[in-house]
């Protein structure tokens, strides 16, 4: 009898997306009798592998879990000194890199597709479910709902304005310092992402984590982030896949007291969505790699095997 190989536990592979574009991939597919697939997309100027230690916490729940490396982050980009540098419009690549890997994911398990974007990532996937509906659910980690944020039309204002006197590829060292700078105020090492400080130490020195984007990159995300929340556009999401928004209490990208947290949770509620909303105490911005990590995972976990199809 022909001996069968046993499926790689962990599989790291360049996939070409959408537009022939390679874009490194990450499948942790250690589960016998898999019930669903959680596909990660990750934050600003971060990368999968930083998902490692949930992603193996979900195989053990029977789930198998697929991330990529974003456009100009990580392996993808491949090279720390280009992190975060981009001349196209790089938000929208990114939702049709995710459509474009969920299809696939569709064709190759057949499986329920658990939707989790984190951050950056879960402003990517706020414009994904509002054009693609083929998933079981989506869950939304330290994002926001940033509807007439002074931040956004200045923000848009300024990398304009970078963009046309120092060129696309500039950095946008002001905009560096009024989002990643501005959020760390109050923390102690300007601390905003864990209380777990060997986890935020590796993130500091890690030469893939906390890059200075160019000036289009932001062009690219301020622009889409302006039209997130038009009436025709919210009007397409799925009315009956469950939604999950997850933060940290003290998560800064979530605003004072978590009020755009809530001000996501209240707009999907007027939108008739199936939506739950929880915030956990004490947390900062990295849910899921904070000190408590174990109990927001199965949380997590919990909602995904209730709402699961």
């Amino acid at each position: 009898m022909e001996k069968q190989n046993k499926p790689e536990k962990e599989k790291k592979l360049f996939v070409p997306s959408f537009d022939e574009s390679l874009i490194y991939t990450y499948t942790w597919a250690d589960v016998k009798q898999p019930k669903g697939v959680i596909f990660i997309i990750h934050g600003m100027v971060e990368y999968i592998g930083r998902y490692d230690y949930f992603a193996k916490k979900c195989n053990k729940a029977g789930y198998i879990v697929f991330g990529i490396d974003l456009r100009a982050h990580g392996q993808t980009v491949g090279d720390s000194q280009k992190v975060g540098q981009y001349s196209g419009d790089l938000f929208l690549d990114c939702v049709k890199d995710v459509i474009f890997m969920a299809d696939m994911l569709h064709k190759k398990y057949k499986l329920p597709l658990i939707l989790l974007g984190h951050s950056y990532g879960s402003f990517v996937l706020q414009e994904v479910v509002q054009k693609y509906n083929n998933y079981s659910l989506a869950i939304f980690s330290g994002s926001a709902n940033m509807k007439g944020q002074i931040s956004v039309s200045a923000g848009k204002v300024v990398a304009g304005i970078t963009k046309i006197f120092k060129g696309k590829l500039a950095p946008a060292k002001m905009l560096y310092k009024l989002s990643f700078g501005a959020y760390g105020k109050g923390f102690e090492k300007g601390n905003w992402l864990t209380r777990d400080y060997d986890i935020f130490n590796k993130y500091v020195d890690d030469q893939f984590c906390g890059n200075i984007c160019c000036a289009q990159f932001y062009v690219s995300f301020f622009n889409h982030l302006s039209k997130l929340y038009k009436k025709s556009n919210l009007n397409n999401i799925s009315k009956t896949a469950p939604i999950l928004i997850v933060s940290g209490q003290y998560d800064p990208v979530g605003g004072k007291n978590h009020k755009l947290v809530d001000k996501l949770y209240s707009l999907y509620q007027k939108y008739n969505l199936n939506v739950t909303c929880n915030i956990f105490a004490d947390c900062r911005h990295e849910i899921l790699n904070e000190i408590n990590k174990d109990e927001v995972i199965k949380y997590i976990l919990d909602f995904c095997d209730n709402n699961i199809k």
